[in-house]
């Protein structure tokens, strides 16, 4: 029986071709009670992100529909990658990484007692994946200081058994090994809204929830961008965006204003509606 052979066998860059090796292109795995940080040079085949709003539910009686209480939103991150080597070197070198992530999954101890009851760190992770799995107020720094905090549930380690392993010296490498795993995202910034007022929370060190949370700004009617790294098209948006809803009164009286031509009383109304400007609320 032949193989079915992974794409990247087809073509021996293709590593390097979909660039998945480059600087923050990675899978990056960050042990917080360890200081160890790990990557993956990874082809995503699932990716779920999942926000479970929690509801207290009370029977009132002669009331058809409970009265529910919001309680809290919780966010859950399945993710499932291959990692695939293209040389024995490789393939050994992704075992010691597979090795080093389930290590990733204890805690720390205090010095010396390996019990339940000296536990001096759980087992938190940092994961980084470009502008899908980050901190939304920081994103663009390193796994360690941008990474997603995360309790994982644990991840499984599926090496490919067909004929696609490599045997040196009595161990078996995997060419092609498939992880998934599950992460209970913790956020560390403020999320939600302010108050009535239509504006997200932000914090003192960065954007917070406004570019929560794939580092992704929507400008609302009450929001403007104040990051040096805006763009002109976000400038010019936010403007647009923060001009008043027209007075109703006003297209009225210039509407019946017949001192006025009908070309000077639709370039008036036309301004006041902004028409001809950009449109509000692209998503970029």
């Amino acid at each position: 029986m032949t193989a079915v052979k992974h794409p990247v066998f087809n073509n021996p860059q293709g590593l390097k071709a979909t660039g998945a090796t480059r600087e923050g292109k990675t899978i990056q795995f960050y042990h917080v009670p360890s200081n160890y940080s790990i990557d993956f040079k990874a082809f995503i085949t699932d990716f779920s992100d999942e926000f479970s709003s929690n509801w207290e539910s009370e029977d009132i009686y002669g009331r058809m529909d409970p009265i529910r209480t919001f309680a809290s939103t919780q966010r859950r991150i399945s993710l499932a990658f291959d990692v695939v080597a293209a040389s024995a070197e490789e393939a050994r070198h992704n075992l010691k990484q597979m090795t080093m992530l389930a290590n990733f999954h204890y805690p720390s101890y205090d010095e010396g007692i390996a019990s339940t009851t000296a536990i001096n760190q759980s087992p938190l992770l940092r994961v980084k994946y470009m502008n899908w799995i980050c901190q939304a107020h920081n994103p663009n720094g390193s796994v360690e200081t941008s990474g997603l905090l995360c309790a994982s549930d644990g991840f499984t380690y599926a090496p490919d058994v067909s004929d696609l392993t490599y045997e040196l010296n009595g161990l078996l490498y995997p060419k092609i090994v498939n992880v998934s795993l599950t992460l209970n995202v913790l956020h560390e910034h403020k999320l939600g809204w302010e108050g009535t007022t239509g504006l997200r929370k932000t914090d003192e060190s960065g954007p917070g929830a406004e570019n929560f949370p794939y580092n992704s700004s929507y400008v609302t009617q009450q929001e403007s961008y104040t990051s040096a790294k805006e763009t002109q098209v976000d400038k010019d948006i936010a403007e647009v965006a923060t001009n008043p809803v027209p007075d109703l009164d006003e297209l009225s009286d210039i509407q019946n204003d017949m001192t006025m031509t009908d070309e000077e009383r639709q370039a008036a109304i036309d301004r006041k509606l902004g028409i001809g400007e950009p449109p509000m609320g692209p998503m970029r």
